[in-house]
């Protein structure tokens, strides 16, 4: 690809660094994901490039002890030193490392696919579809392959089943539900408040809509415009709305985000009740 093909120098870099520096962790894999795979939101001088790693270690080896290794390598970690990190994406170690011309911003992962076991309960909090998205479909190898590259070609792509999708789209509706309503107040009370709200609301949405569409988003906070564009193909009415770039003020676009939604969900509904 032409922007990891300008990086070939740093890339090498990384891959002794993985490979000599970090040899007691034992990894596996590394896959070059995020902007610099797809081209479009990479930005010379300003990205990253993103770089998921994995080690069985994870799995044995306390939290403390893996960071203390990686932090013995004494790179230039600028402002991210190495740190653990348990939530909802899963279990993980990230830090950076600056080259000369740029930035790696690393991730450490036990070899396996995070919350994979959640999928049908926790589509409101997971990472599960961008995850796909970044490491199967538009990861590039450093050295290696991602884990379970088999089981996730042969049940996740191109989308999941229709059973898991209807369990994660009625999650995502009852969120939805739940802040539309806290929206309809704010709009009513003109409170300035209601921009967190839209924030929020719209990242449910978004999420909800790339699930209806059946696509993987890339991305569920950044490059929106240009996945709105090339992966979900909406009109550019649709595309100011989730945006916030149309006419009129904060409560005006809360309103026009409302009013998509509803026009998706209503849909959305009648494609149930054909199924029942």
């Amino acid at each position: 690809m032409a922007i990891l093909d300008s990086y070939k120098t740093e890339l090498e870099f990384a891959q002794n660094f993985f490979l000599d520096d970090l040899s007691d962790l034992r990894l596996t894999s590394g896959i070059i994901y995020g902007s610099s795979t797809y081209e479009q939101g990479f930005i010379e001088g300003v990205s990253d490039i993103d770089i998921c790693v994995y080690s069985e270690l994870m799995n044995t080896l306390p939290a403390n002890e893996i960071v203390k290794t990686i932090c013995n390598s004494s790179k230039d970690f600028l402002d991210k030193m190495p740190y653990a990190i348990d939530d909802n994406i899963g279990r993980r170690i990230e830090f950076y490392v600056r080259t000369p011309k740029v930035v790696l911003d690393i991730t450490l992962f036990s070899p396996g696919i995070p919350n994979i076991s959640k999928i049908e309960i926790n589509a409101c909090r997971d990472g599960i579809d961008m995850l796909i998205s970044a490491l199967y479909i538009h990861g590039v190898s450093l050295f290696g392959e991602v884990p379970h590259k088999e089981f996730v070609s042969e049940n996740l792509i191109p989308f999941y089943s229709d059973g898991i999708r209807r369990k994660r789209l009625s999650q995502l509706c009852n969120r939805l539900a739940t802040y539309s309503k806290r929206l309809e107040v704010l709009i009513h009370l003109r409170s300035r408040d209601i921009i967190d709200t839209i924030y929020s609301y719209r990242h449910y949405f978004l999420k909800w809509l790339f699930i209806y569409n059946r696509m993987y988003p890339l991305s569920l906070y950044k490059h929106l415009e240009y996945q709105m564009n090339t992966v979900l193909i909406l009109r550019e009415a649709e595309i100011n709305t989730l945006m916030l770039t149309a006419d009129g003020d904060m409560y005006d676009m809360a309103s026009s985000l409302l009013e998509l939604s509803s026009n998706y969900l209503e849909h959305y509904q009648d494609e149930v009740l054909e199924g029942a």
